[in-house]
């Protein structure tokens, strides 16, 4: 994590693949979720992860920092 905050720090998107949980807003339990591509930054306020969109267009598809598993970047 703190190699990709680096890379943000210094102008750089870098490709990243985060497994985290998904709450089941329906019942009990969840799912373990992948979501991969650049990423725009890290939000500590919010305590989110913002992808960026396909063609370098900015996203919002966000993930909560508090439901990560595992980050990997290449």
């Amino acid at each position: 994590l703190a190699r990709i905050i680096e890379s943000l720090q210094q102008g750089q998107h870098p490709t990243v693949t985060v497994a985290y949980f998904e709450v089941d807003a329906c019942k009990e339990g969840g799912a373990c979720r992948q979501s991969s591509g650049e990423m725009k930054k890290i939000d500590m306020f919010e305590r989110t992860i913002v992808f960026m969109r396909e063609g370098g267009r900015f996203g919002r598809e966000t993930i909560p920092m508090d439901d990560v598993v595992d980050i990997r970047s290449e």
